[in-house]
This record gives C-alpha cells, structure tokens and sequence, in this order.
C-alpha cells in the first residue's frame, strides 16, 4: 500500500513584489531560528527583494482583506508555507525562501542558483520534501521575463536537493511578465507540469494564459490565452491525469460556480456546472471554488471545496466525485466561523480532514466525510496559524509565527517539537 500522503492546503497565497540581494549560490546559509533569520537578512541582502518592498508590505497587509476593489481573494501574507511535513518545511517569509529540517525549530535561506540580485520572488510550489518550483520576475536591461527555478532530490546523498535549474517561460504578451503577474502551478509525478497566468487586476479585464511542461519544468511551451474560456479569478488548477484537470475561480455577483474542466491536456476549457447548494440560493451569496485532489489509490475519488460568501458571512462546503469528476456532491458544510481564507486539508488515504475557525479557539475535524464534522479545542488559541498538515495516527502540525508547534493526540494538545 502506498505511504504517501495527498492532501489540500488551502491558504492565501498571493503573488507579492519582491526583490533583490545578491546572485544566489545554491548553498544553504547557516541555521537559525525563523525571526533570527529575518533579522540577520538586511534587506538588500535578501534574495528575491528591495529595499522599498517592506513599506509595500505594510500598504499590502492593510488591503488584504478588502474585497471590494475586484473578484481577487484575498492576499499578501508575509507568511506562505509552501510545503509542511514536519520533516521537510519550505516557506516564503518576507520575500525569503526559508527551508527547514528541524521541526521548523531552525531555518535555513535557500539562494537559488542562476537568480539575479534584482529578480522578484513571486510564489512557489512543492509537490514532494525535496521537489519544487520557485517564480520570479525578472527585468534584465529593461526586458521583462518570468523565470522558474526548480530543484529536485539528489539521490545520491540523502535529504539533499540537486542544484536549481533556471528557465524563462516563452511569453508572448506584455501582461505575462508584470511583477504582479499570479501564478498557479500544477505538477505531480509523472504528468506534465502546467504553470497558469493570470494579469493582476489593475490590468482591467483578468488575462489568463497556461504554459505546459513535459520535462517537469526544464523546458517550456505555451499552450494558448484562455482568456475568452475562463471567466473570473483563477485561485488554482489540477490535473487528474495527462488530458483532464481543472481551474477554480472566483466571481462576483452571481450565483453559480466558476469551476472550469479540459479533456485534452489544457488547450480548451469549458464550465463544468457545479450544483449551488439550495441554503445558499437566493442569498445573494457568489462562490469561491479551490482546485480539487484526487486520492492516490483511487484516481476517480477526489474532494475540492467551495467557499460561498454573503451578507451574513462565509462558509466553506466540500464536494466529492466518486466518478473521477463527472460529477461533484456537496457534502456538510463547516461551521461559518471557519478561517478565512481556509486554512483546510483533507488526508486521502484515510479519509480523515481538518479546518480551523478564525479566531484559532476551534479545530474541526472529520473521520467520514458523510458523517460530518466533529468539534476539537485546542490547548491552545491558533489564530495566527498560517498551514497545518495531519497525518491518520493523530499527529500533526501547525505553522505560526514562524514556528511550528505539534500534536500527538488529533488536535487537542500542541506543544514546541
């Protein structure tokens, strides 16, 4: 039986401007804690950031939560987890790429090969401990480009990562290499790796283009705009296979659900109706959708979540298909005061989930996902938790402040590792 873990991380990952320190060596920097790490980086000697960039935080952290200029989630944490496992942590922490093997009791900036001392780090993906992609935006004498950096396990010496090899992606339209360009990345196993563009939303109309990688991201080919295909804010995308995967988006104002599906490895989409649920027709409620995960062991069982907005609050619905995404059941819905953006994640191989309410006095979790969701509280408040991850046996961790707490007994206590 496999051992491997799928689950969904579903946190607010937005695309940030940053940028510049010196050319990144590929070397790992000597350990330190989180906040002592950040303090020792002086700005200009951050890779991937600006001297400016930390006021922008400021502004950026103040607008985060305000929905009211464009159908964009919400954004900007100075915090992104990237991949937890207790084992092998990766984060963005102030324009930082931090890796951490230590119970994330030490970190560790990670200076990636071939970056240049202006290059923005944008966001990054990690589809296993040791394999991933970082984006940044690059503009060399005034050419603008989206480089991918991408590292995977050195098989040769244990818990080691390869040198990070570079590529700009073919771009073909302006808005495609603008530093707030977002990028949705996709790539598992052996099946092509797809990166999605989508223009900020100063650009008016939201652009969207897909670029498709059969070497997992060592060369690049672009496989169209999608603009006219895809409506809304794209807030990610998955593939079940090599020909059938999916955009989630969000939308304003109207009352279904933007979640979009191809058949032939992303060169045509349409809009795969998803049911609304009937507490939420009439409400004046739009939906939020995440893209979905399919198990491991069983390919045509996969969850993805909706997150359904109103006048009286948000609340966050899983969807099931048991028919390899034909068609999607809503299932019980979590309590309202859920976080937002959700910190939430489901563990395929057992089937057992997790989400966490806003204030962080609540962890909820579920051993059946049609048998609804059970009520945990913390030993302590988990307010500031930016990821969490669980295993079946009840251990599990969480991501705050920069440091990672753990528990052994499903949720109910959390201590320093």
């Amino acid at each position: 039986m496999k051992k491997a873990v799928v689950y969904v991380l579903l946190v607010s990952m937005g695309a940030m401007s940053l940028a510049g320190c010196q050319e990144g060596s590929g070397k790992e920097a000597a350990k330190t804690t989180l906040s002592q790490t950040l303090t020792a980086l002086s700005p200009d000697k951050k890779q991937g950031r600006s001297k400016d960039d930390q006021a922008k935080d400021t502004i950026n952290n103040s607008a985060a939560n305000d929905y009211s200029s464009s159908d964009a989630p919400s954004t900007g944490n100075l915090e992104q987890p990237l991949y937890l496992d207790g084992d092998n942590d990766w984060v963005i922490f102030d324009g930082t790429l931090l890796r951490s093997d230590h119970n994330g009791q030490q970190w560790e900036p990670v200076l990636v090969d071939n970056i240049l001392s202006s290059d923005q780090l944008l966001s990054g993906y990690f589809s296993s401990p040791l394999t991933g992609w970082v984006f940044y935006w690059r503009d060399d004498k005034n050419k603008p480009s989206l480089v991918i950096a991408h590292t995977e396990p050195d098989y040769s010496m244990e818990g080691k990562i390869t040198p990070w090899s570079t590529e700009a992606l073919p771009t073909e339209e302006d808005w495609e290499t603008s530093p707030d360009v977002a990028v949705h990345f996709f790539s598992y196993e052996y099946r092509p790796s797809y990166a999605l563009l989508s223009s900020g939303p100063a650009a008016g109309q939201m652009m969207k283009s897909l670029y498709l990688s059969d070497d997992h991201g060592v060369n690049w080919k672009r496989l169209g705009n999608l603009t006219s295909m895809i409506k809304g804010y794209p807030t990610g995308i998955s593939f079940r296979s090599s020909d059938v995967g999916w955009i989630s988006c969000s939308i304003r104002g109207e009352e279904r659900i933007q979640f979009y599906r191809t058949k032939d490895g992303g060169r045509t989409w349409s809009e795969q109706p998803l049911p609304f649920p009937e507490p939420f027709q009439g409400s004046g409620s739009y939906a939020e959708t995440y893209a979905p995960v399919f198990d491991q062991e069983n390919d045509h069982h996969g969850i993805l979540f909706a997150e359904f907005v109103n006048d009286l609050g948000k609340t966050l619905v899983p969807y099931e298909t048991q028919d390899g995404g034909e068609t999607w059941i809503p299932k019980s819905p979590l309590p309202e005061e859920v976080k937002s953006p959700p910190i939430a994640g489901i563990n395929f191989l057992e089937m057992n989930g997790w989400a966490l309410s806003a204030d962080g006095s609540t962890l909820y979790t579920i051993n059946d996902i049609n048998k609804g969701w059970q009520v945990i509280r913390p030993s302590r408040e988990l307010q500031r938790a930016s990821g969490m991850y669980f295993r079946g046996d009840g251990s599990g961790h969480v991501l705050m402040n920069g440091h990672e707490l753990r528990t052994s007994d499903g949720g109910k206590t959390w201590l320093a590792p």
